[in-house]
């Protein structure tokens, strides 16, 4: 744990806001830290880091979850774009649901 919390930094200067929320989210999940909710915790600290850099926070909708889990897979198979392109799908989409409230 340690060692990915001395990470951070660089991750955040090397990565595209986007990316460093999903590397983040990743990289929680791979090392598993917690016997419990270590998807949960990886999604709380993905947020974090979309709210630090402006973003809005990202909603994974349950009639995704099979998608969200076969790209974290995936991760674990050295297929990290997948994961990326997930995680920047569901930004843009709940960044336009964000636009959509704010224009009604």
């Amino acid at each position: 744990m340690r060692a990915f919390v001395d990470r951070i930094p660089d991750f955040r200067q090397s990565y595209h806001p986007v990316e460093f929320a999903a590397m983040l989210h990743k990289e929680l999940v791979t090392i598993h830290p917690f016997i419990d909710g270590n998807s949960r915790a990886a999604r709380l600290l993905m947020n974090l880091a979309f709210l630090q850099d402006g973003y809005p926070i990202v909603i994974i909708p349950p009639t995704l979850r099979r998608d969200y889990l076969n790209a974290l897979d995936r991760t674990h198979h050295g297929d990290d774009k997948t994961f990326l392109k997930f995680i920047a799908g569901v930004c843009y989409e709940s960044a336009k649901e964000y636009l959509r409230l704010l224009e009604g």
